[in-house]
């Protein structure tokens, strides 16, 4: 019988393309999806606890907030409660003197990093991992829900400016956030998370001349963070970016495409890790747009065994969906596509 390996130990298989006992497993969830596995973990096997039913090898650590800072507000939607903005937050922001009275969204000065390093020792062996898409994250966090969507759009093809004095400002804040934390750490953090959604469904948002020197830069010295504190830099990207993969490998130095849609041009998996397979590590896979939420439970089992086999054959590939699941995928779809990697069945009480 193969030796079950720790997550961590299978992580660095991965990342070094090289075959694991089964791929690292990670999960997104919306509130409403967390209270339905949780319930139902609970009538079944009497425990709630989703990570360790799952298997997931992931665990996020973060410091203190010492400043409570102002609850965003959400919206209601058919498939749950989502973080929004009802107005342009930032629209006010139009010369430099506005940009020096910006106050990013993370002040480095409201958090006490003293926790990090107990987070890190008490969630030994698993993968510890630091940030979230919403660090980097210039269109969305920004844009989006900033000074607006196409405004940023425009703003950075034009090289406004302010908009660039802005946008440099907010990337200061989020480096030296993750700086501190990455230094009470102590080396114990294999993965910084950072966010850019760089492509819709049928191409990269920004031709890729233009991204590679005005993104790549920018997004390297966050890839060198990491990679001097020992942790590899995983970049959550949604949308078709197959046309700058290999500006992210070569010229920023990302270890690991998280999200990894399959349905956008150029996306398919099997291309991807024919490809580039043995130069950057994939998160994600699963399709979220169409057999999670429409399949039937075999379907999601059999794509799943798909990426298991062919995406993670010789390491790269994480299994994970490519985003937050939302309550529109059933509970046995997401029980399937766990089954597959775990190798548990999750539909029956332990005995």
């Amino acid at each position: 019988m193969a030796k079950q390996l720790t997550p961590r130990e299978r992580l660095k298989l991965t990342l070094a393309h090289k075959q694991p006992d089964r791929p690292p497993v990670r999960i997104d969830y919306t509130k409403e999806v967390q209270t339905v596995l949780s319930a139902y973990f609970k009538e079944k096997f009497g425990d709630e606890d989703i990570a360790r039913i799952l298997n997931i090898d992931f665990r996020y650590v973060s410091p203190q907030r010492i400043k409570v800072q102002k609850q965003k507000e959400e919206t209601a939607l058919l498939h749950g409660m989502y973080q929004d903005v009802t107005l342009k937050p930032l629209a006010w922001i139009k010369t430099m003197d506005d940009v020096c009275k910006f106050q990013p969204a993370i002040n480095p000065d409201e958090f006490n990093y003293q926790n990090i390093g107990n987070m890190c020792a008490a969630n030994d062996p698993f993968i510890r991992t630091l940030g979230d898409p919403g660090q980097f994250d210039i269109v969305n966090g920004l844009g989006a829900r900033g000074i607006g969507l196409e405004d940023m759009i425009c703003a950075i093809m034009t090289e406004d400016p302010v908009v660039v004095a802005l946008i440099d400002k907010h990337l200061a804040n989020n480096y030296e956030f993750l700086r501190r934390c990455l230094e009470a750490g102590g080396g114990m953090i294999e993965i910084v998370h950072i966010g850019e959604d760089c492509g819709n469904q049928r191409s990269p948002l920004f031709p890729p001349e233009f991204f590679k020197r005005f993104f790549a830069p920018r997004m390297k010295r966050f890839a060198d963070l990491a990679h001097n504190f020992g942790a590899a830099c995983m970049l959550h990207s949604c949308g078709s970016v197959r046309d700058i993969l290999n500006i992210l490998i070569k010229d920023v130095g990302i270890d690991i495409h998280d999200a990894c849609q399959p349905e956008p041009s150029g996306m398919a998996p099997a291309g991807l890790k024919r490809d580039f397979g043995g130069r950057i590590t994939f998160c994600g896979m699963l399709s979220l747009q169409k057999t999670l939420p429409y399949g039937t439970p075999e379907d999601c089992r059999k794509e799943a065994e798909f990426l298991i086999k062919e995406a993670g054959k010789k390491g790269g590939y994480i299994f994970s969906p490519p985003n937050t699941i939302t309550n529109d995928v059933p509970l046995e779809n997401i029980l399937a596509i766990y089954e597959a990697v775990t190798g548990k069945d999750l539909r029956q009480p332990v005995r």
